[in-house]
């Protein structure tokens, strides 16, 4: 019986993950990770012999990961929960949620028509993210994340309303442009993460903060979308996913600065490194605003 034994399959394919994950760690040189770092501790910055040796410059490679995170990067962790915040929330409410809203709260439905559009959506969602991959290594993570939050913001008020009033299987053309907007956002997400924390505390940053995003936009999402139900304002819901989108850009465009900022409070610790001149300082703002 389907019903019976049929939760567990996702988590069954989800455990092979862990064997991807195993190849990866094999497969990437880290050395050639550790090149990208903007650790305190990276090759690019000079330092000079008695300040290699200084004890009270902080050396986060010997230190525990979790510790390290949470004391030089807590910014970068909050400013992350809140850029990833659309990620959750999209796929929580155009492919979690949504099903039951059109096979639940919407008058005389077919109750199979969701959870056949829903895989076809799905599909496409899985089918066109090359293509954004393709365009963010062209033009960078954050005019993808920033454009895609910025349609999604838009458009999902309206993609809400046409759904409300379709027919059943009718539902697929706007479900299937929510499809692309989340598509656009997920495919410049793991770039952005991966560029928020340096390589040795990579992981640890990205796990407290993407689950942190999970967890309290995720989590609360389906609830948050059934209590915006209300008869003659079928928009509500979508109103809340263009509020978490316009968090998601805010949070976007102060990620480089939060960056500047950790790097810089690292390097001047107690005064042993120091910054050429305030041009080299905005050079670097403006090339991490293309990341």
């Amino acid at each position: 019986d389907l019903q019976s034994y049929g939760w567990r399959v996702p988590f069954i394919l989800g455990s092979f993950l862990s064997v991807c994950g195993c190849g990866l760690q094999h497969a990437v040189e880290m050395d050639v990770v550790r090149q990208h770092s903007d650790f305190i501790s990276d090759s690019s910055v000079p330092l000079t012999g008695s300040e290699q040796n200084s004890s009270e410059i902080p050396q986060p490679n010997k230190q525990n990961p979790i510790r390290q995170v949470f004391k030089y990067y807590k910014r970068e962790m909050m400013t992350i929960t809140f850029v990833a915040a659309l990620w959750p929330v999209a796929e929580y409410t155009c492919f979690v949620w949504l099903p039951t809203f059109e096979s639940k709260l919407k008058e005389n439905p077919d109750p199979k028509a969701p959870f056949i559009i829903t895989p076809i959506c799905m599909f496409i969602q899985a089918a066109v993210m090359p293509v954004f991959g393709f365009l963010v290594d062209k033009t960078g993570p954050s005019r993808v994340i920033i454009t895609s939050a910025l349609l999604m913001a838009i458009f999902s008020p309206p993609l809400f309303i046409w759904l409300s009033s379709c027919n059943d299987y009718d539902c697929i053309l706007p479900q299937s442009m929510f499809s692309i907007l989340t598509a656009a956002f997920g495919s410049a997400l793991p770039v952005t993460l991966c560029d928020a924390f340096p390589a040795e505390i990579r992981y640890t940053g990205i796990a407290f903060s993407y689950n942190a995003a999970q967890v309290v936009f995720g989590g609360t999402a389906p609830i948050i979308a059934t209590e915006l139900v209300v008869p003659g304002k079928p928009f509500l819901p979508g109103l809340y996913l263009s509020v978490v989108a316009i968090i998601t850009v805010v949070a976007t465009l102060v990620l480089p600065t939060v960056i500047l900022f950790t790097r810089d409070s690292l390097l001047d610790v107690k005064g042993h490194i120091h910054r050429n001149s305030a041009d080299s300082l905005e050079q670097e703002h403006l090339e991490l605003r293309t990341i």
